[in-house]
């Protein structure tokens, strides 16, 4: 529910609501309500009287989602604006949101309704603009983090760094898990979405701490290996690359793929341990 007002003729083209938001349209005027927009930002909005009753709030959940989703596409600043080519939507559905504000208004038996109608044809829309970018920030830094893990296992491999055989191949574990998690965030991208919110920051840690998970997955079948608790072919340990290192390599990175694997790997050895304890 918006603001209510005393005197509703003030509200007219230039006059100024608060500091930095001036009207710069006025869609409906009416004795008890009047639907207007924001010139700073394009919002549309609109002020009562204070004894009018203000149907907006049968579609409370679905109005706010809306209008966060249209708030969320005004930049923070110009140039931000032009770095992500955000795109105001507030302009785009100026005219929908009014008709959705005035069917709201509007004493009309029905109206409520159709105002739902024209919300849920919009918010789809407005759901995959405003995830689209958070897909993109959270896919960055999981492509980072397996790019830095292939440069480290390359100079590995070319001796430009030195270790000894078994600590290059628990990093190249390391990197296997880790393609294996960006294989499964991109193909699996929609169904991230709630892992994150607008704010960059957050894409980016989300991100890094996917490709921890599975980075250390890969790891940690290494330890499963070398430990003897399971086993593909023979031993890893030391010398080149053989098939068996690239059998384990593979379960690498099934194990940096699926977020359960490892789970449900350590649960299945538990149970014959403590078999045998008793």
């Amino acid at each position: 529910m918006k603001e209510s007002c005393e005197n509703l003729k003030e509200i007219t083209l230039g006059f100024q609501i608060e500091k930095g938001r001036t009207v710069a349209h006025v869609f409906n005027r009416t004795d008890d309500y009047v639907i207007f927009e924001i010139k700073e930002t394009g919002q549309i909005t609109y002020r009562t009287t204070p004894s009018f009753p203000d149907n907006t709030g049968q579609l409370a959940l679905l109005l706010d989602k809306v209008e966060y989703y249209l708030d969320d596409s005004i930049g923070k600043n110009i140039l931000w604006n032009k770095l992500v080519s955000h795109k105001n939507l507030w302009n785009e559905y100026r005219n929908t949101m009014a008709d959705v504000y005035f069917l709201c208004l509007d004493t009309k038996e029905g109206n409520v309704e159709i105002a739902k109608g024209l919300l849920n044809s919009i918010a789809p829309d407005l759901e995959e603009n405003t995830y689209s970018h958070s897909k993109i920030y959270y896919l960055i830094p999981c492509i980072l983090a397996v790019s830095i893990a292939v440069w480290v296992s390359m100079a590995c491999k070319h001796h430009a760094i030195h270790l000894d055989p078994e600590s290059k191949h628990m990093i190249y574990m390391i990197t296997f898990g880790s393609i294996g998690g960006l294989f499964s965030v991109a193909i699996n991208i929609n169904k991230h979405q709630e892992k994150v919110n607008r704010l960059f920051g957050a894409h980016v840690i989300a991100g890094f701490f996917r490709m921890l998970i599975a980075m250390m997955s890969g790891l940690i079948i290494y330890v499963f290996f070398k430990s003897k608790l399971i086993a593909i072919g023979s031993s890893i340990a030391g010398g080149d690359a053989s098939a068996d290192h690239f059998a384990t390599y593979m379960v690498a990175i099934l194990a940096g793929f699926s977020e359960s694997l490892i789970p449900n790997l350590i649960r299945k050895t538990e149970a014959p341990l403590d078999e045998s304890k008793k």
